[in-house]
């Protein structure tokens, strides 16, 4: 359990434990009515997923903001304590909350267990929904809840299904005023060709779709769909993918393609397979924002499958994971004389853990510099620098030789697995970042022995900052 710090105005509260711990704090503060003062009232974030909970203290009445549901921890808690806890935070709500503000709420773990009293959480206010369903024959008991959301909860925005998901379930999401649909399916066939036409086509005000497919052998049995009259604002509209090579290239082939198309692979892909079934569907689409792969092999093709994504104008997210792309400094160089990199905003060139062992990168801190030169829009930058010998000597020959830049990254990973000297080469790389992005608000990375490096990282850099405001108020 961690405490909290008085001197934060929007003081989050952490509690790790069992279900019963959340019980028994919310009846401490129905027990202190309206005798309690307002700094001693919660404005709740709810999060109860595995017993995790935490809660965030505010001024006003006590609110519900956000909760996640586990059905076991309820139904467990339902057998041990009696007619409770769903009742009890129901009361908790039309007792404290002149407005009910649940905003969020995240159901998960729904198997064949009776979900109807989870929603009685709902509210006008509610505006984002996820449901995880395990067993099949949950779709028909959640699609009756669901139906009701359309009245009961008018501000409900977005919509997250989750697992096994049959007709039934998605069918009762007709009407609705959502503008963000995700559909992650797990083992799902569409039994009539109908249903996901009819999903598209009665939701009105969608604005982003999300498809994510886990089972290799999905196929969408639809043909020649118009997304054009799904929404009467076709620009703002938004289809992601994610999936592997055939579902995609189903989906491409059937699909009247909205204006903004993402695509992710999902799955290590050969890019000899990748170049035999891909580039002639994805270079045609000039809509195309947003683009990942993953390979687990360097190969000849990817220069020619790199060349081909790369020159697409109007590509903005660009994730390329687990090849050796780019293999050098050069290569960086020579692949960002494209048009897409001026319009880039998110670049990943970053390997999978399993890829790691292979050193056939030769990229290097200049890489950063290369990026900022020819990506002035980039905001969000995720590296893989597999050789940091001669970090610091680069870092000075780069400082003296080019003038300092203004660039706009907010956002930095890095992924590397050699570091020799770790605080000199921080400092090192901390100065070069402040030399080139000197407003970068985030330094990350995905390996667990470099996350304190890069605090390190992230505070030297504020530092940097600071001195450098102190200077300018000075002069």
């Amino acid at each position: 359990m961690s405490g909290v710090d008085p001197d934060l105005p929007g003081c989050v509260l952490r509690l790790s434990g069992h279900y019963e711990i959340f019980l028994r704090i919310f009846e401490e503060l129905e027990a202190s009515g309206d005798s309690a003062s307002p700094s001693d009232i919660f404005e709740t974030t709810i999060d109860i997923y595995i017993g995790w909970t935490h809660f965030r203290q505010g001024s006003g009445a006590t609110r519900f903001v956000c909760s996640t549901c586990a059905v076991d921890h309820f139904l467990e808690a339902l057998q041990n304590r009696g007619p409770h806890p769903v009742p009890f935070l129901s009361s908790l709500l039309k007792r404290d909350c002149l407005t009910p503000t649940l905003r969020q709420l995240r159901i998960i773990d729904v198997q064949r267990n009776p979900v109807t009293p989870l929603f009685s959480l709902a509210t006008s206010a509610l505006s984002s929904l996820s449901v995880t369903v395990i067993a099949a024959g949950s779709n028909s008991a959640v699609a009756q809840l669901l139906q009701p959301l359309t009245v009961k909860s008018p501000n409900l925005v977005e919509v997250q299904l989750r697992g096994n998901l049959k007709s039934p379930l998605l069918n009762a999401l007709e009407g609705m005023r959502i503008r963000k649909l995700t559909l992650e399916l797990s083992n799902y066939q569409f039994t009539k060709e109908d249903d996901f036409r009819r999903i598209v086509h009665t939701l009105s005000n969608l604005r982003d779709f999300v498809i994510e497919i886990n089972s290799r052998h999905f196929t969408f049995p639809i043909q020649n769909e118009d997304f054009s009259s799904t929404s009467p604002q076709q620009d703002q509209f938004t289809l992601q993918i994610k999936a592997n090579i055939p579902t995609v290239i189903s989906l491409l082939s059937s699909l009247a393609t909205p204006s903004n198309l993402e695509i992710d692979l999902q799955g290590n892909w050969h890019l000899t397979e990748v170049m035999r079934l891909i580039p002639q569907e994805v270079v045609a689409r000039e809509n195309l924002r947003r683009f990942q792969i993953s390979s687990p092999h360097s190969e000849e093709s990817a220069s020619e499958f790199l060349d081909a994504v790369t020159s697409l104008p109007s590509l903005t997210s660009l994730h390329i994971i687990g090849i050796s792309f780019p293999s050098s400094d050069e290569h960086l160089a020579s692949l960002c004389l494209t048009p897409m990199w001026i319009h880039l905003q998110t670049l990943d060139l970053a390997r999978s853990f399993q890829f790691h062992s292979s050193y056939d990168s030769t990229l290097s801190v200049a890489s950063m510099r290369i990026l900022a030169v020819h990506c002035p829009s980039l905001i969000r930058l995720h590296i893989f620098l597999p050789h940091l010998d001669n970090t610091v000597k680069e870092v000075q020959d780069s400082r003296s030789r080019y003038p300092g830049m203004s660039h706009g990254l907010r956002s930095i990973m890095f992924s590397s697995i050699k570091l020799d000297d770790y605080f000199a080469i921080g400092v090192a790389i901390s100065r070069y970042l402040d030399h080139i992005f000197p407003g970068l608000h985030e330094v990350e990375t995905d390996l667990d022995y470099m996350e304190s490096w890069c605090e390190n990282l992230h505070l030297l850099l504020r530092t940097f900052r600071s001195l450098r405001n102190s200077q300018a108020a000075i002069i």
